[in-house]
């Protein structure tokens, strides 16, 4: 089903849309309707990546994240390593 909308743009927009319809040999009606759902498209996916940089931070903080229990454990086989190259 579609919907017929009118809207306001300015001339240079209007410009384009005309030298481009001629151009192309498509209404404008069409390419501002490609334009539009293209755009929504864009923003969708935008707020996907969005969500999921978002969730590979909070992985990284997961999985990166360094507790003093991590520190002790990291000293320790450090003072191994350095016991077995001084031997």
């Amino acid at each position: 089903m579609t919907v017929r909308k009118n809207i306001t743009m300015s001339l240079e927009t209007a410009s384009w849309y005309e030298k481009k319809s001629k151009e192309m040999g498509v209404p404008q009606s069409s390419l501002m309707a490609i334009a539009l759902a293209d755009y929504i498209k864009q923003e969708s996916s935008l707020k996907t990546l969005e969500a999921m940089l978002s969730e590979i931070k909070k992985q990284e903080n997961r999985i990166f994240k360094w507790t003093k229990e991590d520190e002790k454990i990291w000293n320790e086989l450090v003072a191994e390593n350095k016991k077995k190259d001084n031997i």
